[in-house]
């Protein structure tokens, strides 16, 4: 039996562990736009603060975002927009395979060659 290196691949799945829950993907969603507040992004997101805290303490451990402490608050901002590769891949298979009845509003097909670098995605977008 052949054996791999693991070391690779080890941040490389922890990243898409930590990518791996809905509300995280919602705030790269939402810093995507700008930077946030956590109390603001928890406030938009319909979470409480602290657990809002720890999604976004997970993705800064990863590497997606930067938090910086400004006085009693946390602002954090995207510095990883590659995953929206991945979003817009995922989101416009789920479409051409009718597994979901709806696709993420900011990645329409549009913004395929604008997300996606590999255009393994050009699809038309399902219609509402």
């Amino acid at each position: 039996m052949n054996q791999f290196k693991q070391d690779p691949f080890e941040h490389m799945a922890k990243l898409l562990r930590v990518l791996g829950h809905p509300a995280r993907l919602a705030m790269i969603e939402e810093l995507k736009k700008r930077s946030w507040c956590v109390c603001e992004l928890a406030a938009k997101l319909g979470l409480n603060n602290p657990t809002a805290s720890k999604h976004l303490s997970l993705l800064n451990s990863v590497g997606v975002i930067e938090m910086e402490k400004e006085g009693t608050q946390v602002n954090c901002r995207l510095v990883m927009p590659c995953v929206f590769d991945m979003m817009h891949c995922t989101d416009q298979n789920n479409a051409k395979n009718n597994l979901y009845p709806y696709t993420i509003e900011s990645l329409d097909k549009e913004a395929a060659g604008k997300y996606c670098n590999t255009n393994c995605c050009k699809i038309e977008k399902k219609n509402s």
